[in-house]
């Protein structure tokens, strides 16, 4: 009987869809962060070559470190909103904000400057990691059925390649609006000229541009709250609902064959 109930339960096409849409929210910050971060901090940030080292370096350590804790504190959670929900709208409130924060040049020293970029790119590295895992892990409560999850994924793989399409389309057109790329120029003293000196400046140019990449940052925050609140509300989280249903099956009779035998003794 538990299981004629489990299956009337099953997700539809449209919550497993839902389910892919969430992808979007984090995929597509991170196709733009691979693609125009980096540039971003050369052209617009005059962030030292040194300090984009640093960012590129301690953000994905910190991002690789941090996945054992997340499972384990993911693992942890028990909310009346469920196990996972709680951790994707946190994980993507927090990872919007930091980055919009990511496309800010503030007026301070190199040191500084470097010190600002590494500490945000850490932290929305790890926030968004918190946000992929427990989005990952929730095609594990959507269904037991094989076929379920295996679709749910396909329609978040698709997810990805959009994505990468949509966070590239909105971050060029965007920043081309607002000035295209930058002329290379520089002030050294009262001279304007070409090349790699220390005394940097921000020129209109560069402010124009500036202005652009965090218009396209905001734009695409916004589609990435969008994203994730169809599936926070689309999709539902059946929580224990393997477990559950294979301990009623195992205390009624029907233990599966696979099950440890001293189980299979306790049903009895």
């Amino acid at each position: 009987m538990a299981t004629t109930a489990f299956k009337k339960d099953r997700p539809s096409t449209a919550e497993k869809v839902c389910y892919g849409i969430g992808a979007l929210s984090y995929m597509t910050t991170r196709h733009v962060l691979n693609f125009y971060l980096n540039y971003f901090l050369v052209t617009v940030a005059q962030v030292p070559p040194l300090g984009i080292l640093l960012v590129g370096v301690l953000g994905r350590a910190s991002e690789i470190l941090s996945f054992p804790v997340l499972t384990s504190l993911i693992t942890r959670t028990n909310t009346r909103w469920g196990q996972l929900k709680p951790w994707i709208l946190g994980c993507t409130l927090a990872t919007v904000l930091l980055y919009m924060l990511l496309w800010y040049v503030p007026d301070v020293t190199p040191g500084l400057k470097i010190a600002y970029f590494v500490a945000l790119f850490i932290m929305e590295s790890v926030l968004e990691s918190g946000l992929t895992l427990a989005h990952k892990t929730l095609v594990m409560h959507i269904s037991d059925d094989c076929s379920d999850r295996e679709s749910a994924i396909a329609f978040r793989s698709a997810a990805g390649l959009i994505g990468l399409v949509l966070g590239v389309a909105i971050e060029g057109q965007v920043v081309a609006a607002f000035g295209g790329s930058l002329s290379g120029t520089c002030n050294h003293g009262n001279d304007t000229i070409n090349g790699t000196g220390s005394n940097y400046t921000i020129t209109p140019q560069t402010g124009k541009q500036e202005a652009g990449y965090l218009v396209a940052a905001g734009i695409i925050c916004l589609l990435a709250l969008i994203f994730i609140t169809v599936t926070l509300t689309m999709v539902k989280e059946r929580t224990g609902s393997l477990e559950s249903l294979w301990l009623t099956n195992a205390f009624t009779s029907s233990v599966p064959s696979g099950r440890p035998a001293a189980l299979r003794r306790n049903a009895t």
